[in-house]
């Protein structure tokens, strides 16, 4: 468990962190770096992901219920709460999230949607012990709901539970049915895995799926190299889908390169995924708290 004190003095200096990214950039340069840090290190996004269209929605929200000729229910209520907290996340708001997302808990105590949703935000603001205590109400209420359990599996990742992570991501597989793309389980039960036993590194990854984040499944697999990665990330139609998949493969690529023993690359890697300054994905609370546990 993380001292506190010490947990908070940390997050205060992330920003800090990402504004210093160009002298990371520099550094990975001048040591012949991996592909895909070359390309990330070009990259400066200064803003939150869709940070006008998430206030518009906000501000929708808010509108609507101001003007709602009709009683609305607690249910009707939660879920606009919880719509304003996503869009508060996405702007990279936490504590207003977190406010939005506690209320619709507090009307609708007994929903795991709204308890995960909460996890996720004290999760993002380092309130681990209370994040923790929130996942477990979700589980209790529902113990068999895929990506409630693939992301309890990503928290014990983060707190070096792996053996608890391993056991999350595979209740995670089991209870998918399809609804979620179980290669991002795959991925993060793998590298759990390797810090338990590196043998596991002789086995390759068998997926179902052939949909993103696949091509990081082929990576790890031998079967495309990460020029290959880089390239096809590089190649996706608009700028919003090249910083989301860069997020996701900067987290995932640098844990399985420090998993592997590859560290200077794998910690460069993860340093970058910050810069993608995407907040409301679990891959930047998970690379936030990896900084913050160093």
């Amino acid at each position: 468990m993380w001292n506190k004190s010490i947990l908070k003095n940390k997050y205060a200096v992330v920003l800090l962190l990402v504004l210093s990214l160009n002298s990371f950039s520099c550094f990975a340069k001048g040591n012949n770096p991996s592909s895909l840090i070359q390309f990330a290190s070009g990259k400066n996004y200064l803003t939150n992901w869709n940070g006008k269209e998430s206030e518009m929605e906000i501000l929708s929200y808010l509108t609507d219920i101001n003007n709602c000729d009709k009683k609305l229910s607690d249910e009707e209520i939660a879920e606009s709460a919880r719509e304003i907290g996503f869009n508060y996340s996405i702007l990279g708001n936490h504590l207003l999230g977190t406010y939005y997302f506690n209320y619709a808990v507090q009307l609708v105590p007994n929903n795991a949607d709204y308890r995960l949703d909460l996890a996720l935000e004290l999760w993002s603001i380092g309130k681990t012990d209370m994040a923790k205590k929130e996942f477990d109400n979700a589980y209790k209420l529902d113990s068999t709901k895929s990506d409630l359990l693939k992301m309890y599996g990503h928290f014990y990742f983060c707190q070096n539970q792996f053996p608890k992570a391993v056991e999350f991501y595979t209740k995670s597989l089991k209870y998918n049915d399809g609804e979620y793309n179980s290669n991002y389980q795959y991925i993060m039960r793998y590298i759990a895995e390797l810090h338990i036993d590196k043998n596991k590194r002789q086995t390759k990854i068998v997926s179902e799926s052939r949909e993103w984040p696949y091509q990081i499944v082929q990576y790890i697999n031998g079967e495309m190299d990460e020029s290959g990665l880089t390239e096809y990330i590089k190649n996706q139609k608009d700028e919003n889908g090249i910083r989301e998949k860069l997020c996701e493969a900067l987290y995932y690529l640098g844990s399985y390169k420090i998993a592997t023993g590859d560290t200077l690359n794998g910690e460069l890697m993860i340093d970058q995924c910050l810069n993608t300054r995407l907040p409301a994905f679990v891959e930047y609370t998970m690379a936030l708290s990896h900084v913050a546990e160093k």
